[in-house]
């Protein structure tokens, strides 16, 4: 005769569930900053050539990487700041590992986030 085991009670599910661990929050906490700095790490230089066009389109100034151009608005000389924001994308051709591997970093924060949150919400047990 095999000896029987004490039932476990079961897990409470829905709002009255214990919430996740503090390490584990503070866990998520990290991995999504980590998201978050490689996200803006990797596609800030796109965003520097866009600002730059539109920019440049706005004030109708030429952007060249040659050299800086002459382009004065309301007494501010932009020339300079939309040089360096146009050569500035070339870190692109540095960064953009970083920048794809955002997409999966992101799932996988998603993933962690609902695997911790799993019970936490609304019960979706069907009333009797």
């Amino acid at each position: 005769m095999r000896p029987t085991l004490p039932r476990q009670r079961p897990r409470p599910t829905g709002a009255g569930a214990p919430p996740p661990p503090r390490r584990l929050r503070n866990g998520l906490r990290l991995l999504r900053a980590a998201a978050w700095v490689v996200t803006v790490a990797g596609w800030a230089p796109v965003m520097s050539i866009l600002v730059c066009a539109v920019l440049a389109r706005l004030s109708h100034c030429e952007v060249t990487e040659a050299a800086v151009q002459p382009c004065p608005v309301a007494g501010f000389r932009l020339g300079a700041l939309l040089y360096r924001l146009g050569v500035f994308g070339w870190t692109f051709l540095a960064s953009w590992p970083m920048a794809l591997a955002a997409g999966p970093l992101w799932l996988l924060v998603a993933l962690v986030a609902a695997r911790l949150n799993r019970g936490h919400g609304v019960s979706r047990r069907r009333p009797r």
